[in-house]
């Protein structure tokens, strides 16, 4: 069990410091204080190897984060409210238990990484309503659009048609 008294001594001295850096990782944490919604200043959250099964929503206020770090805990699902990190550069969730993401993920259009490898995500392009030539060459526009390179499967997915492989790699922007 986490020791929640260090955690929330951490939140307060961040707060107090107007520190843009907090690690977090390895607390066992289930759950997030909502203090840490009054960090505006962070940029990087270091959350790994926690056992958060959900994104808690406070971590949607603190909307100067470039850097979100979440791999090793027990996420089951990303929250749709993850566009509102609109300044997020790079997002760890690997080693999670991510079936799937939500589509909003396209609307972070600062994400030049995003690592996902192992997670069972497993999606087709129809899954995304995404059926016949001109949808699929849309979906190629949007991807290249906000700078997607697509390594192997990203999202569940790559840039091709119709059957995505699960994966086990990353993906970056060139």
């Amino acid at each position: 069990m986490s020791d929640n008294k260090n955690v929330l001594s951490k939140i307060n001295k961040a707060k107090e410091k107007n520190l843009t850096a907090l690690d977090l990782n390895n607390n066992q944490l289930t759950t997030l204080s909502t203090e840490i919604s009054q960090l505006t200043n962070l940029t990087t959250l270091y959350l790994s190897s926690n056992l958060l099964t959900t994104l808690p929503t406070e971590i949607f206020q603190l909307t100067n984060l470039t850097r979100l770090y979440l791999n090793g805990n027990q996420l089951t699902t990303l929250p749709a409210e993850i566009f509102q990190l609109t300044n997020l550069t790079t997002l760890y969730l690997s080693s999670n238990l991510l079936t799937t993401l939500p589509t909003e993920i396209f609307r972070l259009t600062n994400l030049t990484a995003l690592y996902l490898s192992s997670n069972p995500i497993r999606r087709t392009l129809k899954d995304l309503g995404i059926n016949g030539t001109r949808q699929v060459l849309e979906y190629y526009h949007r991807c290249h659009q906000y700078n997607f390179f697509l390594v192997y499967s990203v999202l569940g997915l790559d840039c091709s048609y119709p059957v995505v492989n699960a994966f086990s790699v990353s993906w970056k922007t060139h």
